[in-house]
């Protein structure tokens, strides 16, 4: 049985209008999209910080003599030592400064890592006549722009007979902004 030329002709053109309307998805930009396009924002508010003025500050304790770390629990006279910040951009906001060295022979001390031995250092914080242990912290709050942390740093020896040498400890400071 013969089919008409006229059917023969419309089978084919279904064929190809099939196969395009399949691969039609596959030209189309929006063919697997989820939706409309969006816009994502990000990014981060911070608190700029301050100056520390000066970046380094070295402390002398000056040239201190055997004879007077015999005893135990001996130590040297306080000297003063005042860390200050500036150009803050926000007044009233506390900034904590956290004290970090090697640990010393009495827990809470500063390492000493001259070559005298038996010997820490301490540090004590001015504006209550307490020790800042190492890893912790003094807050202070921003006042006119400006921070300053009242300190004082001596040589301490916990068990005495301390031996002759160099005295030398360095303590980072951290400043975190609360």
């Amino acid at each position: 049985m013969s089919v008409p030329k006229q059917f023969l002709t419309l089978n084919i053109y279904k064929k190809k209008y099939s196969l395009i309307l399949l691969l039609l998805p596959f030209f189309s930009n929006t063919a697997f999209s989820s939706g409309p396009p969006k816009i994502t924002v990000y990014g981060k508010v911070v608190i700029l910080p301050c100056e520390s003025v000066p970046v380094n500050e070295n402390i002398d304790v000056g040239t201190l003599k055997t004879g007077d770390f015999i005893n135990k629990d001996s130590v040297s006279p306080w000297k003063k030592l005042t860390l200050h910040l500036d150009r803050c951009p926000i007044n009233n906001f506390i900034v904590r400064a956290t004290f970090n060295s090697e640990q010393g022979i009495k827990a809470g001390d500063f390492k000493n890592t001259g070559t005298a031995n038996n010997l820490d250092i301490q540090i004590k914080n001015d504006d209550n006549d307490q020790l800042v242990n190492n890893g912790s912290y003094v807050e202070k709050k921003v006042i006119n722009n400006s921070v300053d942390y009242s300190l004082s740093v001596r040589a301490y020896s916990p068990s005495g007979n301390i031996t002759k040498g160099s005295i030398q400890s360095s303590i980072t400071v951290t400043y975190q902004y609360l």
